[in-house]
């Protein structure tokens, strides 16, 4: 037990140099007590290795524990994401950005599984945008498969605040692919708290300090990756790996984006260059300029109520003779708006 208690604080100290004698892999400076001891024992009887407690103790004297602040336990009152299998729920988000070696600014885009934890890709961009999003997206859904959710927060290159149900392109072009995105309420990064976990992590480990170029933090954050995947322990997954647990989406991209059907009681129209439709001969409902082309169906509910649809999925209802802004536009409103999407709104 003693000997063991050594090599433990040996390979704690110089994890690098101490690997090859010790035959014990795959141990880091940054784990805790728990994964430690998981990696032991995949090389030592249960009798002879030394408990959590114990091994917690010598990452105390070694200076490798810092003291978490105490929070209090609030119960949520917004919903939380939840998924009880793997590909059920997958989550992205742009990590804070940060100042490589030359000076330039790095954005690393960050794509996992909310079930098993396993990160699909982490890939770090000049600069954070739709475009670039949808890029990484179409590489990771090509290779791994499709989820039923995509979660994100309500940023920019993921939302569109100004737009019915806070849709935009991103999320348009998911429905395309019968992806539905979900969007974290505002102010609640706690909602993809498992996603913000590891962001923690991959700054510890890959951006303090940062490498000089993107190329070189690109191959960093890799590694991390593969670690955090392949090696690493967690807790949540009753001490597995990210990799042990996921499993590949029976739901297979593909390129040919399937024709827009509508039952024959909608009414089918084509949004305009200007992100609206016709209604009758001198008015307009406002849907969003992100459908510019597109069809989207109107399903009368009575009483003047008209709920608006694209594919399958609400946008929102307009009622006629309310709510019309000059130029005899109707406002399209949804119960799934964000804050902020009328001008005056706090």
């Amino acid at each position: 037990m003693n000997n063991l208690v050594g090599l433990i604080i040996v390979l704690i100290r110089h994890p690098k140099t101490s690997l090859k004698k010790s035959n014990i892999g795959g141990l880091k400076k940054n784990w805790g007590a728990k994964k430690i001891r998981i990696k032991v024992l995949e090389k030592f009887i249960h009798q002879l290795v030394p408990s959590v407690t114990t091994i917690h103790n010598i990452l105390i004297r070694e200076g490798l524990v810092t003291p978490k602040k105490k929070r209090r336990n609030v119960k949520p009152s917004y919903p939380v994401f939840d998924p009880q299998w793997p590909n059920e729920i997958w989550s992205a988000d742009y990590k804070g950005s940060f100042l490589l070696g030359n000076k330039k600014r790095c954005f690393p885009l960050t794509i996992c599984d909310s079930r098993s934890r396993f990160i699909f890709d982490i890939q770090g961009q000049y600069n954070e945008n739709t475009k670039n999003v949808m890029l990484v997206l179409k590489k990771v859904f090509k290779q791994y498969g499709m989820p039923k959710y995509f979660h994100t927060d309500n940023g920019s290159p993921f939302a569109s605040i100004q737009s019915p149900s806070g849709y935009g392109y991103l999320s348009y072009w998911l429905l395309d692919h019968g992806v539905q995105p979900v969007f974290s309420d505002p102010g609640r990064p706690d909602q993809n708290g498992r996603h913000e976990r590891m962001h923690k992590d991959l700054k510890a480990r890959c951006c303090k300090p940062p490498a000089l170029n993107l190329r070189s933090q690109n191959r960093r954050m890799n590694a991390f990756a593969k670690e955090y995947n392949q090696e690493r322990p967690h807790e949540h997954l009753d001490m597995k790996t990210p990799a042990k647990v996921h499993q590949f989406s029976d739901k297979e991209w593909k390129d040919k984006i399937l024709p827009i059907e509508y039952d024959p009681d909608f009414v089918v129209k084509k949004v305009t260059s200007s992100g609206a439709i016709r209604w009758g001969a001198y008015e307009w409902v406002n849907i969003s300029r992100c459908l510019i082309g597109k069809y989207i169906g109107i399903k009368k509910l009575g009483n003047r109520i008209w709920q608006v649809f694209y594919r399958n999925y609400s946008l929102g209802y307009f009622k006629e003779g309310e709510q019309v802004q000059k130029g005899r536009y109707h406002l399209l409103d949804s119960d799934k708006d964000m804050n902020g999407r009328r001008r005056g709104d706090k």
